[in-house]
């Protein structure tokens, strides 16, 4: 939800594509949808969340090259030889929602909700769709002009990211 990435990125997120230093999360373009490399940034509390998974994955799986290391499961594999499964944030949701009137609502609702309000702050959606790492095609966007919006991506996840904990913190 804070970064707006979608969820199986998120869970079969390798820790090597975290850069700690710069902060920001590059994702292999092989694991994105357009398959383009991808950097998002990593926000204050991105990055706190980011470290502390680190922790836990190198308690749980020392081994794992995964943030989210998975569980060996009925293929007898040792534990963090492979990431979550895609769908674990899904059933993790299910679990949640159940015997609520959310019965629609899904993982994928988290990135409407993220481009959503990150539009309602104010935040340009040329860099709300530069976030979600969605493609422009526009003769200009193809051929000519390739900005980063690194910084401004930056400032706009931050936004959010201060918007969202506000409202948790309710």
């Amino acid at each position: 939800l804070l970064t707006g990435q979608r969820s199986a990125e998120v869970s079969q997120a390798p820790i090597d594509e975290f850069d700690l230093v710069d902060r920001v999360w590059i994702i292999s373009g092989e694991r994105t949808k357009n398959g383009k490399p991808h950097k998002i940034p990593l926000t204050d509390k991105v990055l706190e969340i980011v470290k502390e998974a680190m922790v836990l994955a190198n308690v749980d799986a020392p081994d794992s090259k995964y943030l989210f290391p998975g569980w060996p499961g009925k293929n007898g594999n040792k534990r963090g030889l492979l990431p979550i499964g895609k769908t674990a944030p899904h059933h993790a949701l299910k679990r949640v929602i159940e015997g609520t009137k959310l019965d629609r609502f899904s993982v994928h609702d988290f990135r409407k909700i993220c481009a959503t309000q990150m539009a309602e702050l104010g935040v340009l959606m040329e860099i709300v769709s530069e976030i979600l790492n969605h493609s422009v095609n526009t003769v200009t966007a193809r051929h000519y002009a390739k900005p980063s919006y690194l910084p401004q991506m930056r400032e706009a996840l931050e936004l959010w990211s201060d918007h969202l904990m506000k409202i948790v913190e309710r």
